[in-house]
């Protein structure tokens, strides 16, 4: 099987990446994350060097996102629309629609919910600050966060992994970026991510 990813290239909005404004001589972020209509492609990604390269292209679009799964029947491109004019497409009433990608007279599309999408190998590791973070993990580096996981994940920290910086590290008035604390880990069972997901919590 293709180890891959989806992209989205959103029509509506056209705009779903974050904003930047100074405001009081500070920046300040808008997000647009909410993808209504867009067209989909699953990408092939079979080493790092793949998935750099995908990650170097969303990252420089201002209307592209990444989905680290692939849509059930989703090989060949489709559109992505709302649950609810999927619905309507397939004149189902009353009664949930099965996830993956449908064919509409030659019209392919899917809506973006979690039956639709298989997970990746591909697994991304969100390493940021959030608020009530635990002074003492403020500003670990990357490679110490997961190695403090080691006790909970055995081998997260010797995993193939793509580091990479979130958008507000990349944006700066003063010249100085941030670190990354966003990794894109290979999973050798991407069916298990769910198990792991309930045991991290």
């Amino acid at each position: 099987m293709t180890v891959g990813i989806t992209v989205l290239t959103s029509s509506y909005p056209e705009q779903v990446c974050k904003t930047y404004t100074l405001i009081d001589g500070a920046p300040k972020k808008r997000a647009v994350a909410n993808v209504i209509r867009a067209q989909a492609e699953m990408i092939p990604v079979e080493t790092a060097a793949d998935l750099v390269a995908v990650l170097r292209e969303v990252t420089e679009s201002r209307n592209q996102v990444i989905v680290p799964g692939r849509w059930i029947d989703g090989e060949e491109p489709f559109e992505v629309i709302t649950e609810d004019e999927l619905v309507k497409l397939l004149g189902v009433k009353g009664q949930q629609i099965e996830g993956g990608v449908h064919n509409v007279s030659g019209r392919r599309v899917a809506a973006r919910v979690k039956r639709s999408i298989i997970n990746s190998e591909w697994t991304l590791f969100d390493a940021d600050d959030p608020e009530g973070m635990p002074p003492e993990w403020r500003g670990m580096p990357t490679p110490e966060r997961l190695e403090m996981f080691e006790t909970i994940l055995p081998g997260i920290s010797k995993c193939e992994r793509v580091e990479l910086r979130s958008s507000s590290a990349r944006v700066s008035d003063k010249g100085t970026f941030g670190g990354a604390s966003h990794v894109y880990i290979r999973l050798s069972d991407p069916a298990k991510l769910e198990i792991i997901r309930g045991y991290v919590k």
